[in-house]
């Protein structure tokens, strides 16, 4: 297994640039699809090649994404240094990781690739971050105690319902006047106060919710699609490669693919308590 070489970014400080969250949720990971514009030449799959590493951008504090300190001290890194362990093996390069605590810092690393971006269907082409063949499915749940009915959007209204600041449940219930709790701002935050009797319905990711029984597998829980309230309930996770050419979108996406046929990704979910589900792509996906 190829070592890896921890690089703590160094943050440039600034009061106009807002800091990432302390924990970073799938929503905040959206974000960095739009990280990294840059006028970088292509080619990047020579350049990994050139180099003898993979670098990777990633968060010091977002389990179960990635975090430094657990990683230094040998536990569980995270989803996504994993993954990155694993594809490194594949290209048979070291993996290199950028620490960012700030969004802007992106543009000051060198790295190749985001491990976890949100792929949306008929989103715009990024010229400057192309999105490889998902592999993974996330799904937006509604967690409640046992014996809980959530049929339609009625049944919020005598609820206490934490969900994410700006999301299309908290939009759809805001609008029908029900209300809402955003305070727990992360997966975590939401079903501790939902274990705790503080809440009555929490918003969570699949992610999110496999992670916390993992570690407090005592949670007495019962769940549903979120589709009840919103439409959009899904979504696919990819690479996110900076500075990639057409070839290198392709090296990735045979790569990703066999990850997912040999049962690799399975493996690396199931050690954080997810369980692993994945629309797997048809066709050829160039972007």
């Amino acid at each position: 297994m190829p070592t890896i070489r921890a690089k703590l970014t160094t943050a440039i400080s600034s009061h106009k640039l807002r800091p990432l969250l302390a924990s970073l949720t799938l929503s905040s990971c959206i974000l960095f699809s739009g990280i990294g514009a840059t006028t970088l030449h292509a080619e990047n799959m020579r350049n990994i090649e050139k180099k003898g590493e993979f670098e990777i951008c990633v968060s010091p504090r977002a389990m179960p994404f990635s975090d430094l300190l657990e990683e230094q001290a040998g536990r569980l890194p995270g989803l996504q240094i994993d993954i990155g362990k694993e594809v490194a093996k594949r290209l048979k390069v070291e993996l290199k990781t950028s620490w960012l605590s700030y969004r802007y810092q992106a543009k000051y690393t060198t790295c190749d690739a985001f491990p976890g971006v949100a792929r949306l269907k008929n989103e715009p082409e990024n010229l400057y971050l192309k999105k490889t063949v998902p592999y993974f499915k996330v799904e937006l749940l509604l967690a409640t105690r046992p014996g809980t009915t959530l049929k339609s959007i009625e049944d919020f209204r005598d609820k206490r319902v934490a969900v994410s600041h700006g999301s299309l449940v908290h939009d759809a219930l805001r609008k029908k006047g029900i209300e809402v709790f955003v305070s727990y701002t992360t997966d975590e935050k939401k079903l501790k106060a939902l274990e705790k009797n503080e809440i009555d319905v929490a918003l969570v990711s699949n992610i999110g919710l496999g992670w916390y029984l993992k570690n407090n597998p005592g949670l007495k829980y019962e769940t549903i699609s979120s589709k009840v309230v919103a439409k959009k309930y899904e979504y696919d996770y990819a690479f996110g490669l900076r500075r990639a050419d057409f070839m290198t979108v392709r090296d990735f996406n045979d790569i990703i693919t066999a990850m997912i046929d040999d049962g690799s990704f399975e493996r690396i979910f199931n050690r954080y308590g997810i369980e692993y589900k994945v629309n797997k792509f048809e066709g050829e996906f160039i972007r």
